[in-house]
This record gives structure tokens, sequence and C-alpha cells, in this order.
């Protein structure tokens, strides 16, 4: 059965390794520091669920369970920071200086946090392991050149062109364009000074970063580029006439420099005439190529797929159209698949009246409606271009590894606190969330990239996991902060009744939140 493929187990396997891990060391964390305070643990468990064996040391049960996806940690006394077990036996015999209930306000929110901390510590230390292996990155990533140029955008409305190559951000040397993207994805509102060479000179341009919808950090309207190569060609179309090749890289068009992905916008925008290429073969030989792009028609901002809408976008009017939507009918004429993509295509200026078919996942009837669009034209030579992926080894000694890794692991957090508030104040859709199935996809995705993207993927969910059992929400460790704020101010925790309603509360917040994750990963992963 292909369910049960030696791949698939092996990616159970690793998924529930890495999960059963992460939880752990989360436990550790509070163990650790429950010890270093004088803090009787009555059972440390590594899984859930029924016991199976395991040993007693110190007044401590080390043991194992059946369920092995994390583990939990069960101290004296600790009546507000619930277990998934209830400790049978003697634990009214415990003396009340070895309780977690005993120990100030102070020492119990360490003991709290410390799982948290262990998790993103734990970030920390995978980052540095792999900043010190050395993995390797696009050399366009490396290189900082603008690949284009967002209309519009706050670097559009500067100037900025594709081909300029960053320099520097408020005067602090700077080319990584993952770098660069984790900078102006903490600078919502603030302007930054950024350096760009053009032609051989240094200019300068202050940018400043701004939300937009559906992007969950704030941009300047940069991409990265690179070099143009060409994946394929398509017979009989105009790059064909013109003997491009495959493997061949584009340098200029017009004599102008061009790069990936604004190469596609040129000619997109060639309005009908006539392009030379200036391209270097894979045997490094240089050619000049005339051609004179086909026109075909599209619909500005929509993007349709074998007559399924694929993409709106958000600028464009698009009427009431939505991904998913599937086009059954052109201005009445029923059609289906490739023919719509056909018709759009051979219709550059015309109004089209689209029929579309949309029918929700659980909704039990059928929405068919009518929507009025114009299509425009699109240059089109019929290749299919890409970034070179050339590849360079980014590694560094340990005294400089860690001090990236520290880093690498605050602007983590850093992003993944914009995230969370994107998601909140409604510029990111919840369903960008992902749950254990997106975990398990992604896992088994990045094991076959790679240890060292493996490893990546370990640290970023080591660390979201720390940050989001930070959020101040009952049940989560960030709730049980919140309640030792309370006990403080008020000097006294609160009653029994207020901390049962308040986690019943929490529970329930939590609860929808697993079937919202659950819902996402079934509707992103599991349904066609």
């Amino acid at each position: 059965m292909g369910f049960l493929n030696p791949a698939t187990l092996i990616n159970i396997l690793r998924f529930a390794i890495v999960l059963g891990v992460l939880i752990f060391v989360h436990e550790l964390g509070h163990f650790i520091l429950a010890r270093r305070f004088g803090v009787l643990v009555l059972r440390f468990s590594f899984g859930f669920g029924p016991r199976l064996f395991g040993v007693v040391r110190k007044g401590t049960d080390y043991c194992l369970s059946a369920i092995p996806l994390g583990g939990y940690v069960k101290m004296a006394g600790q009546e507000d920071f619930p277990t998934p077990d209830k400790h049978e036996g003697g634990e009214e015999e415990v003396p009340d200086h070895l309780k977690y209930s005993s120990k100030t306000v102070g020492r119990r929110v360490v003991i709290v946090v410390a799982g948290a901390a262990m998790n993103i510590l734990l970030g920390a230390v995978l980052f540095s392991a792999i900043f010190m292996v050395g993995r390797e990155l696009p050399l366009y990533v490396k290189e900082g050149v603008v690949g284009a140029v967002i209309p519009g955008s706050p670097a559009a409305e500067a100037g900025v062109k594709s081909g300029d190559r960053v320099v520097s951000v408020n005067g602090r040397p700077v080319s990584d364009w993952t770098e660069i993207m984790k900078i102006t994805g903490t600078h919502a509102g603030r302007p930054l000074r950024f350096g760009f060479e053009r032609d051989g000179e240094l200019i300068y341009r202050e940018l400043t970063p701004v939300e937009m919808e559906g992007v969950p950090n704030a941009v300047v309207g940069l991409s990265g580029g690179g070099v143009t190569k060409v994946v394929s060609v398509i017979e009989e179309m105009p790059a064909s006439r013109a003997d491009l090749r495959e493997g061949d890289v584009v340098k200029e068009i017009n004599g102008r420099a061009v790069y990936w992905p604004s190469i596609i916008a040129i000619i997109g925008e060639s309005d009908g005439k006539s392009l030379t290429l200036s391209v270097v073969g894979e045997d490094g030989t240089p050619r000049l190529l005339e051609m004179t792009p086909d026109e075909t028609g599209i619909i500005k901002g929509v993007l349709v797929e074998d007559g399924i809408v694929t993409q709106t976008g958000r600028e464009e009017k698009t009427g009431m159209i939505r991904p998913g939507d599937r086009i059954i009918a052109i201005n009445g004429r029923e059609l289906s698949g490739k023919a719509v993509d056909e018709e759009i295509a051979r219709s550059p200026g015309s109004n089209l009246m689209l029929t579309v078919l949309r029918k929700g996942r659980f909704i039990p009837y059928e929405s068919r409606f009518d929507v009025a669009l114009t299509a425009g034209s699109r240059g089109l030579i019929g290749s299919v271009f890409t970034v070179d992926t050339e590849m360079r080894l980014e590694k560094y000694p340990w005294y400089r590894a860690i001090p990236l890794g520290i880093a690498e692991t605050v602007s983590s957090v850093k992003m993944l606190y914009q995230i969370l508030a994107s998601i909140i104040t409604g510029r990111l859709s919840p369903r960008t969330i992902g749950g254990p199935i997106a975990i398990y996809v992604y896992s088994a995705k990045t094991a076959e990239a790679g240890f060292v993207t493996f490893l990546y993927f370990v640290a970023m969910i080591s660390v979201n996991l720390g940050v989001i059992n930070l959020l101040p929400f009952p049940v989560l460790d960030g709730g049980h902060v919140v309640f030792l704020v309370i006990e403080k101010i008020r000097r006294r925790p609160l009653g029994e009744k207020q901390m049962d309603i308040m986690q019943q509360i929490g529970l329930a917040l939590i609860l929808l939140l697993v079937v919202l994750v659950f819902y996402n990963d079934i509707v992103n992963w599991v349904l066609p």
C-alpha cells in the first residue's frame, strides 16, 4: 500500500522524533529550573499516556510513557500548572519547602518560562551549528541585486531600478536578501536609508517599509534577482524561431542589462516591438538574437490555469472572482479547461463575460454567476526563464557562528511576532497557520533538500514553539505567567473558581486554534 511505503514510514518516524524531542526539551527546561530552586519533581515522563517503565531516584519517577510525542514534568504543589498526569501517592507527605506553590512568584515565573526559553535556546544552538557546518545558498541571494520593483511601492516611488545592487541599510553594509527582508520586515513605518550601487556609482534612497495586505511583514517593494537562465523553449514561437536555446543566459535586452524576474515584465510590456536579446550559450559563446513577441490576451490581476482561477491581484478590480473559481463559459459560450485559457489568450482588448462556478468544500450547492472583465495584452516569446541557481557555501568559524546564530534566533522571534500581529490585524489570513500535518509535510520536504536544510527547519520550529508558549493565553506558559503577575499584584493567588473559569476559557481558545490548524492542514495538504 502506498501509505505504508518505506519513505512514508521514515517521514512519519522523523516527524515523531522531531516533535518528541522539541516537546521533551521544553519540559526539560521546567525540570532543570524546578530542581535548581528546590522544587521536588514527582515525575519526569518521556511521552504521554500510561507509564510503561521507569526508575525512581530521589523522589522523582523518571519514566517512559506509551505515547512518545514529547513529555511532561509533574511538580509537587503545582495546582496552577496542570499536567496530563495526576500523579498518585505521597504528595501530601512532601514538605512545604519542596513544593512549587511555596516558592516566590519570581521563582515560579522563571520555572514557567524555562520551557519556552529552552526551545529558543535550542534554536540558537542549532542555528549556530548550521553556520559552523556551512550551508549552500543561491549566489543571487548573497549578491543583493534588485530583480524587480513593485509598482507603487516606496522603492518604485524613490526611483529604485532593477539591476541596482543593495550595499547598505542605515550605514550598515549588507547585501544578503534574507537579511534585507528581515530588516525591512521589522521596521514598519520607520524610514531606512538604503545605499545602492548603480553603474559604478553609489546612490542613497530613504525607504519606509509599509504593510501590505496578505504580506506578513513590512516591505519596501524590492525583490531579489540575478542572472536569467532559459529553462525551456516552446517550438514555433518567437524565441524558438530566433534560436534561443535551453541553458542560454540572457544578459541584455535592447542594450539594457536584465535580471530575473524583471525580464518577464520587459517582454510582456514590449507592445509588439522587436527586441534584441544578448545571450551567452552554455559553451560561453555570446549571441545577439532578434525577435518580436506575440501578443496574447490576459486578464489583469487574474491568473487562470486550465480554466481555474489560481490567483487574483490586490490592486486591480477583479469583481467577485476568487481563487478556486472555475470558468465554465465566456460570452455565453460553454468552455472548459485549456479551452478557457486559449479563448482568453486570443482576446486581447475584448470585454469578456465570464460565467463562473463556485463550489464550497462544505456547502451542498453550486453558485453560478457572471462577472464582466476586460482582457489586456502581454508580449510572449515562448520561453520559460528562471534565476541562475549557482550556489555558494556559507560557513563561519565558531566565534562568528555563535553571534550569527543568536542574531538569527532574535530575528526569527521578531518575525514570528510580526506574523502573529498580521493575523490579528487581518493583514494576513488565518489560513496561513499550519499544524501537525503541515509540519510533517515540511519536515519531509526539508529532509529531501539535505540535512542542513532540515536542521534549519527544526531550529525554526523550536523557536516558534517557544514563542507560541509565551503567548498570554491560559493553559499556555504565558497564561501562567499572567496568573502569577496577578497574584503578585493582589498579594494572593486567584481563587479556585476564578482559576477554573480562566483555564476553561484558555482551553476553549486552544481548542478553537486546534480546529483551525487542522482545518487548514486538511484543506491545504489532504483534500485535492
